[in-house]
């Protein structure tokens, strides 16, 4: 037993040790989001919502035993969720959102890639009666087209969390461009 833990440590060492930030690939992203805040009985509107990321992708994946087709990225970013109106009333509730995240994708050739993320989120909502804020698991699958070398679009759905008894998620498209 004690042998297979010591080989299991040491092959996860040599894998990990592999994957390094690509730093000459670093990315910068705008987006822009459809809000959905999902509170049960109120009908709340959809919101017009942005936000940007920051992404590093690792390099020597293949190294650590994984198919030249994944890659993997960590991202970091803020989205504005925007203002929605509850039903038939003046108030409105505003959110915003700061994460961070792991980003795994599946490239099917040179420029098309799906990819899911799993992160932690700050999620901050705020209304004329209420004001809260939690830190929450935010999730979410997309894909992305690359254009050109430098410049990619991608289309995403998000899952926020949930605040109190507010759900948040987002469907969202945005740019992308590595430096």
């Amino acid at each position: 037993m004690k042998k297979t833990v010591l080989a299991a440590a040491l092959l996860a060492s040599v894998n990990a040790s592999a994957m390094q930030l690509d730093l000459d690939n670093k990315y910068v992203g705008a987006s822009m989001h459809i809000v959905d805040y999902d509170i049960g009985i109120w009908d709340l509107d959809n919101s017009i919502g942005f936000g940007g990321v920051v992404g590093v992708p690792f390099k020597g994946l293949t190294n650590a035993g994984l198919p030249e087709q994944i890659n993997l990225s960590a991202e970091a970013g803020f989205i504005y969720l925007g203002s929605s109106e509850f039903d038939g009333t003046s108030n409105e509730l505003t959110g915003y959102s700061m994460l961070g995240a792991g980003k795994l994708g599946f490239s099917f050739n040179e420029q098309a890639s799906i990819h899911a993320k799993l992160g932690l989120n700050y999620l901050s909502l705020d209304s004329d009666y209420y004001d809260d804020s939690e830190m929450n698991i935010l999730y979410g699958i997309g894909g992305e087209f690359k254009l050109n070398q430098q410049l990619s679009v991608e289309a995403n759905y998000t899952v926020f969390g949930e605040v109190d008894v507010i759900d948040v998620s987002s469907m969202n498209a945005g740019v992308n461009y590595k430096f």
